[in-house]
């Protein structure tokens, strides 16, 4: 809430406006696909007067509409989640993904990260051959030896979008050639490929034609 009076206000002064209530508003947020979700904004809105009419929607429905105005395609959000939002021309639109970090969300920052940690471990088990991605998250969390990231990762408490950012530490890895990181992305990226085809599948788009949309930290 106080992310979206700030983003409001920076509108307003943007336009070189006096806030106050407009005739239409539509906000865009993640994990609002639920009236419980959806509920608390909403008190929230009705309460500061934001519009006379209010609309509330997953984000990736404002980039269909900002992108794809007039025609089918896709939009994918990777950051510290993953969702992929389709639409086509009649109106029908559909989704995959989006179902949270605990059994969803392939493919995310988070997902990437959390996989990282799991091969890091690995290796220092020997479990799995060495990886560059062990001594790359020691140094991040600044930990110096392996046993030191559970009380970082557990312990510490790390937001989910804190752990999601050490998702770079794989993509940095994997630009120097390390295996294990590597594997990680090709399978981030099959599994993001999955959920585009399913929102496809299910709204019969023309893959020929398809225009997707990428959003989000990981994906751009």
């Amino acid at each position: 809430i106080a992310n979206l009076e700030q983003a409001i206000g920076a509108a307003f002064a943007a336009a070189g406006l006096s806030r106050g209530a407009v005739e239409a508003a539509c906000l865009g947020l993640a994990g609002v696909d639920r009236p419980s979700d959806r509920a608390p904004i909403e008190q929230w809105a009705v309460q500061t007067a934001i519009g006379k009419q209010l609309k509330i929607v997953n984000d990736a429905m404002l980039l269909l509409q900002v992108d794809l105005p007039d025609t089918s395609g896709v939009a994918l959000i990777v950051g510290t989640g993953s969702l992929a939002v389709g639409c086509h021309r009649d109106g029908r639109t559909a989704r995959s993904g989006g179902w949270g970090h605990l059994f969803g969300d392939e493919g995310s920052g988070y997902a990437i990260a959390v996989a990282g940690l799991r091969a890091a471990a690995q290796a220092a088990d020997g479990r799995a051959p060495h990886s560059d991605l062990l001594p790359r998250f020691l140094a991040a969390l600044d930990c110096r030896e392996p046993a030191s990231l559970v009380p970082a990762i557990y312990q510490s408490q790390l937001p989910r979008a804190q752990i999601a950012a050490l998702a770079q530490l794989v993509f940095a890895a994997s630009d120097t050639g390390d295996p294990a990181a590597i594997a990680i992305l090709a399978q981030a990226a099959s599994a993001l490929s999955e959920m585009v085809s399913a929102v496809i599948q299910r709204l019969d788009l023309d893959r020929q034609q398809l225009r997707l949309v990428l959003s989000g930290g990981v994906a751009v």
